[in-house]
Parts: structure tokens; C-alpha cells; sequence
């Protein structure tokens, strides 16, 4: 009878069924998304790394979270060390990798639902390496390396998960997480 209103009926319909199945995607990619990082900070209450250099180490630099995905900031800790210094895994994982990144030598390992990396730091276990806490996995090789703890010579540990980067000096218990409200 009137063929213009119902097809004006059809689309609005659509269009609410569409707003609606949008909205319970992003609900659902939030929950996701908040539940990852309940996951990764659940298994983050109990600091269990341990320094991955000799003891005393001196820090040099200690972390600060970039303000947006890609703004600046200090992504781990540098520490004070000589070249030729050990290198030891913070906690047990698998080494994922060893080589050159932008020709910086890096040693990265997994740690579960973190991964940890250094520079400069060349291996010396083969990648796939399955490490314990403690065990050396890399030698601070400087030669040649521009260090931005220049004239002195840092290595630099980071610690990432899915979530984004963590200060290393928390997973060693010397930090307490910190959390904004809104």
C-alpha cells in the first residue's frame, strides 16, 4: 500500500541491527581486551625476576612509558656495565631470538606472556634455547656500539607483552604497579 515507507522501515531496521552488531563487537573486543590485561597483571602480582646483570649493578636510566603508542619515552632500564659482562635471563623462558636489529646486537627471550630484550647483547645459546632464571644467555658486546649512556656503555633490558612495554624494575620487585582511575 504504501512501498516507499516500507522500505524506509527495512532500512532503518538494518541500520539498527547493524549499530547493534557493531556495538556488541567493540563490548566484546573490550572485554577481550580488559581480560588480557587482567591476565598478563594477574601474573605480574609476584615480581619473580631476578637482575640480569652481576650484582652491584648501577642503573643509569630507569623507564618511562611513552604518553601515546608511538610517542617518545624510555621503553626499559639501562644499566651500567663494561663490555664483555655477562648477560643472565631474569626468569625462565626460551631464547626467540639473537642477531642484528637496525646493527644493534639484540638477545630477546620469552618469558610466557612477556618477552625480555637486550642491547648490545650477543648470545651465546642458540635461539630456542630453553634457559633457566639466573643462566647466562648473552655477553654485552660494545665494541662499536653507540651507547646513549655515552661516553659510559649501558645495556639496555626491556620487558613487552601484548599489552605494551613494562618496566623491568617492577617484574624485579623494585617497583610497585601503579594504575590511573578515571
Amino acid at each position: 500500500m504504501f512501498p516507499e515507507l516500507d522500505r524506509r522501515n527495512r532500512l532503518v531496521r538494518a541500520g539498527l541491527l547493524v549499530i547493534l552488531l557493531v556495538q556488541l563487537s567493540v563490548s566484546n573486543n573490550v572485554q577481550a581486551h580488559a581480560s588480557g590485561h587482567t591476565t598478563v597483571l594477574g601474573a605480574l602480582s609476584t615480581p619473580r625476576w631476578q637482575s640480569s646483570v652481576i650484582q652491584p649493578a648501577r642503573l643509569q636510566n630507569t623507564f618511562l612509558a611513552p604518553k601515546t603508542l608511538w610517542g617518545s619515552g624510555h621503553r626499559g632500564i639501562d644499566l651500567l656495565t663494561t663490555d664483555g659482562a655477562v648477560v643472565l635471563s631474569p626468569a625462565a623462558g626460551t631464547v626467540v631470538f639473537s642477531g642484528l636489529v637496525a646493527t644493534k646486537p639484540v638477545v630477546a627471550i620469552k618469558h610466557g606472556a612477556i618477552r625480555s630484550a637486550f642491547e648490545p647483547a650477543c648470545g651465546v645459546v642458540p635461539v630456542g634455547t630453553e634457559v633457566a632464571s639466573g643462566q647466562l644467555v648473552a655477553t654485552v658486546c660494545g665494541q662499536g656500539y653507540q651507547s646513549h649512556c655515552a661516553p659510559q656503555l649501558c645495556l639496555h633490558e626491556s620487558a613487552r607483552t601484548d599489552a605494551g612495554y613494562l618496566s623491568p624494575q617492577y617484574l624485579m620487585g623494585e617497583l610497585a604497579f601503579s594504575r590511573l582511575m578515571r
